[in-house]
C-alpha cells in the first residue's frame, strides 16, 4: 500500500510505501520528487536483499491524443548512481471502449 502527500508551498510528493510482513506492517522512509513538465523524479532510500539501494520512481505524463496517457518506471542503484537497473515500469492506456459505471 502507498500514501502521497504534496507539500504546496515546495511542489514535493512524498509517497510512503507500507509493506506488509510477517513481523508486522512497515513503512518505509519516503520517495521524495516532484514535476517539472510532464516528468516526474522521485528519489528514495530502499532495500534490494537486505542491501541498501537508492529506488527512483519516474512519472511521465504524455500530451492529449496519446493512447498512453501516463508511464511509471522504478529503477535502483547500488553502487552509487553509476548504474540504474530498471525493473519495473507500467503504462496507463486510454481505451475509447471503456465507459464509467455509475
Amino acid at each position: 500500500m502507498t500514501i502521497r502527500t504534496y507539500d504546496s508551498k515546495t511542489g514535493l510528493w512524498r509517497i510512503y510505501c507500507i509493506y506488509n510482513t510477517l513481523s508486522g506492517n512497515i513503512i518505509q522512509p519516503p520517495i521524495v520528487g516532484k514535476f517539472d513538465g510532464n516528468v516526474g523524479i522521485f528519489e528514495g532510500p530502499d532495500t534490494f536483499n537486505g542491501i541498501p539501494i537508492i529506488v527512483r520512481y519516474t512519472w511521465t505524463m504524455n500530451p492529449k491524443g496519446s493512447k498512453v496517457v501516463a508511464k511509471w518506471e522504478q529503477a535502483f542503484f547500488t553502487d552509487n548512481g553509476k548504474t540504474w537497473e530498471t525493473n519495473w515500469y507500467n503504462e496507463f492506456i486510454h481505451d475509447d471502449n471503456c465507459t464509467p459505471t455509475p
